[in-house]
Formats: structure tokens, C-alpha cells, sequence
């Protein structure tokens, strides 16, 4: 789940990322773009990763 709300000053971002904690978690806006980024290493040694691109209002 994402949820984007915006007003003069500021943005709020809720997103709901299973499995990854919050500081593994990278949040990235360019030109209206808003990246998330996030990694998990499981216990035999593998990544999960996660990466998503969304609009934000201008």
C-alpha cells in the first residue's frame, strides 16, 4: 500500500513494505518522481529486494 498526500509545504508518504523494517527502507524524490527503495537479507544468505517509481503531485 502507498499513500501520497501533499500540501503547501510538505509531503506525507505511508507505505506498507512486508518484511522490511523502516530503516532499510530508502525514500528519493527527482522531478516529481518518488523512488522507494528497500532490502532484506534472509537467513540462507539471499536478498529480497524492493523498488517502486510513483508521481507525486507537483
Amino acid at each position: 500500500m502507498l499513500d501520497i498526500n501533499a500540501n503547501d509545504t510538505e509531503y506525507t508518504i505511508s507505505v506498507e513494505v512486508p518484511g522490511i523494517k523502516q530503516e532499510d527502507i530508502k525514500l528519493e524524490i527527482n522531478n516529481n518522481i518518488l523512488t522507494i527503495r528497500g532490502e532484506k537479507l534472509l537467513h540462507d544468505g539471499t536478498f529480497v529486494r524492493f523498488f517502486s517509481k510513483n508521481s507525486v503531485p507537483a
